[in-house]
């Protein structure tokens, strides 16, 4: 994947920030556990005005900004009980909330339930109950017909905007 190759999957934005943090030194070129919060934070010691992510109406998000959402979220998710082995569903498309999302879950020890919105609603219920999906992180084009007794975080607005866990069917 080249830098001007666009990033269309959850996997594709993952591959590509690995690859980027394998470019800059950050990671080790072969496979170590590193925490991600500590990544995080090591590359915003580096440069934290630098560019982390670009969504398509290409706004800018910094890798500053990025480790304040992430660092934040993750507190939140870890709060109510999201840890090692929790699956967490994503249900986002082409905007921040995928990397962040992606990110999020991992730096609060959850796994990952990508949750395609384009998906039939029944489909995205059996998926979350296959796994035993208890909470999903949402953006703008988060399905409507997500199961009714997933609890969601909406990742769309900034950790300084106090995002709530909110139950779906209040």
């Amino acid at each position: 994947m080249t830098t001007t190759d666009i990033v269309k999957t959850p996997m594709q934005y993952l591959d590509k920030a690995m690859g980027s943090l394998r470019d800059l030194g950050l990671l080790p070129q072969k496979t170590e556990e590193a925490p991600i919060v500590g990544l995080l934070e090591r590359i915003t010691d580096l440069e934290p005005d630098k560019i982390a992510v670009i969504n398509p109406n290409r706004e800018p998000l910094s890798y500053g900004e990025l480790a304040h959402r992430v660092i934040c979220w993750a507190a939140r998710l870890a709060e109510s009980g999201v840890g090692a082995g929790t699956p967490v569903g994503l249900c986002a498309q082409g905007e921040f909330a995928v990397p962040v999302g992606f990110l999020v879950i991992l730096a609060a020890g959850g796994v990952v339930v990508p949750l395609d919105p384009s998906l039939p609603d029944e489909r995205l219920r059996v998926i979350a109950d296959g796994v035993g999906c208890r909470l999903v992180l949402v953006g703008d084009k988060a399905s409507p017909g997500l199961p009714p007794q997933l609890t969601r975080l909406d990742l769309t607005g900034t950790p300084d905007a106090s995002p709530a866990l909110a139950l779906a069917s209040d």
